[in-house]
């Protein structure tokens, strides 16, 4: 039913190319278009549901596991959060040991470029 549908819709998409005139190839363009919007638009609706599906499974999951133990469950949700908040703490202070040695080197940089030294380590001449 479906490919018999096609074919009412986009009827230029079935026929030999070289039968058509120039504005019947720019109609069957259109149609081509027209059905590979279509099918996009079905495939996207079709991961979409695919992916409702797959929340709605683990929410079941979650409900079945605070069921069956809530103290558990909520101190596995504890655990879990303090991982997540220090990792996000070790990268803030990553990030930020990574500005202050970018901010020491660029204060380097302008006093090199105000004393005119061109090293930042004295040296013998040569």
């Amino acid at each position: 039913a479906d490919a018999e549908s096609e074919r009412e819709r986009f009827p230029l998409l079935f026929v030999d190319q070289s039968t058509l005139t120039d504005e019947q190839k720019k109609e069957r363009r259109k149609q081509l278009l027209l059905k590979s919007a279509e099918a996009g638009r079905a495939r996207r609706r079709r991961e979409k549901e695919q992916e409702e599906e797959a929340r709605q499974a683990r929410e079941r999951e979650e409900q079945k596991k605070y069921e069956a133990d809530p103290e558990a469950y909520v101190n596995e949700l504890h655990k879990t959060r303090q991982r997540l908040q220090e990792a996000r703490e070790k990268r803030r202070n990553a990030n930020q040991s990574l500005d202050r040695r970018r901010n020491l080197a660029d204060k380097r940089r302008v006093l090199q470029a105000v004393m005119g030294s061109g090293s930042s380590t004295p040296r013998a001449e040569r």
